[in-house]
């Protein structure tokens, strides 16, 4: 994923949805509560580093456990790019597609923190 690959209102619609649906359990600072795991930090970056981002919004429609696909393919889009923003990757200049095809060739790239 070498530059951006979101754009910004993409993110800030993800905003929205993730205090919505995703804060509750994964808390403001997305450090994960419960058994909710981080979604930012040194253990996300261990387990999605190198995913397609295919495999996180797959993820992100299996939540919540209790009623997965609340949200639609889109919507996970739109949070899974408030993500990628959170952790510092760079915004782009077109928002992310959302068709699954497209996610599966996109491979998480988290930058070096130095």
């Amino acid at each position: 994923m070498a530059g951006g690959a979101y754009a910004e209102e993409q993110a800030l619609q993800g905003r929205t949805l993730y205090y919505e649906h995703c804060l509750l359990c994964h808390g403001e600072t997305m450090a994960g509560m419960d058994k909710a795991p981080p979604l930012a930090g040194p253990q996300f970056e261990n387990t999605w580093s190198g995913a397609p981002l295919a495999a996180l919004v797959a993820r992100i429609l299996s939540m919540p456990p209790e009623k997965p696909n609340t949200l639609s393919q889109e919507q996970s889009v739109a949070v899974l790019t408030y993500v990628l923003w959170y952790n510092g990757l760079p915004l782009g200049d077109a928002p992310l597609p959302s068709a699954p095809d497209v996610l599966a060739k996109v491979v998480l790239e988290i930058p070096s923190r130095q």
